[in-house]
C-alpha cells in the first residue's frame, strides 16, 4: 500500500459536525468548507487523485490560538 501525503493551509469557511444515532447504529461526519487555499502542485495532484472510498487520515493544526 502506497501512503501518498499532502500539505496544505486553509482557513475553515464553514463547519458542520454529525453526530446521528439509530437503531441500526450510529455514524459521524464533519464537512469543512475551506477558503484561501495555499497548496503546491504536487500536493494538489495527490488531494485530486483521492476517491470516495479512500481512507484519509486528517490532521488539523491551529496557527494561531492567541
Amino acid at each position: 500500500m502506497i501512503v501518498s501525503r499532502a500539505k496544505f493551509k486553509a482557513y475553515p469557511a464553514k463547519l458542520v459536525l454529525t453526530n446521528r444515532c439509530s437503531d441500526k447504529g450510529s455514524s459521524k461526519a464533519i464537512k469543512m468548507e475551506l477558503s484561501e487555499i495555499e497548496i503546491s502542485d504536487q500536493d494538489l495532484a495527490v488531494v485530486k487523485n483521492l476517491s470516495p472510498d479512500n481512507h484519509v487520515q486528517v490532521t488539523l493544526t491551529a496557527d494561531d490560538l492567541e
